[in-house]
């Protein structure tokens, strides 16, 4: 029986992972790229699904002042994050599933969600982002990525918070 969202024990996600997911590791490398292309300072960033700590053990090189806070919804996950990053500081773990994260409205600089809104049914799918957005600072930075299609509905969840920051 799987110990986590995934097809894959929690304890042989990262061995196998790269061998699921094409240039996996790009995944990781074009995020933290991408929020440092911002040249503005990140004190605060929330990884939801945070699986194994990966992203955080490479931001934190770049990052090295910002306060990491990883939530996943699976103690295996996060019981291995803790065991890869235990001797970093400015890292805290949370378990909980991003639509159940209760912190201050506008609270990180980034949010990420890294391969697994994509396991939530469309409604939960719509909370967590909601969710998201409500803790994220007014110009912060949340990334999604995904390994589905987006259904019509999120997607036009999506079309309707942008329109709404243009005007």
């Amino acid at each position: 029986m799987v110990d986590n969202s995934t097809a894959l024990m929690s304890g042989e996600y990262d061995n196998k992972i790269a061998n699921t997911i094409p240039f996996y590791n790009c995944i990781h490398e074009s995020i933290i790229d991408l929020v440092y292309s911002f040249g503005k300072p990140i004190n605060k960033w929330l990884d939801t699904g945070c699986g194994t700590g990966t992203l955080c053990l490479y931001a934190k090189k770049l990052f090295s002042n910002t306060e990491f806070i990883l939530a996943d919804p699976s103690e295996q996950m996060l019981k291995l994050s803790n065991d890869k990053l235990k001797s970093s500081d400015k890292i805290s773990f949370q378990l909980a599933n991003t639509q159940s994260l209760n912190y201050h409205d506008e609270s990180f600089d980034v949010i990420t969600a890294i391969l697994c809104h994509h396991y939530l049914d469309i409604s939960a799918r719509i909370q967590a982002t909601r969710n998201c957005f409500r803790m994220l600072k007014k110009d912060g930075i949340f990334i999604v990525f995904g390994v589905c299609l987006t259904p019509p509905i999120v997607f036009q969840f999506y079309l309707d918070y942008f329109q709404i920051q243009l005007n």
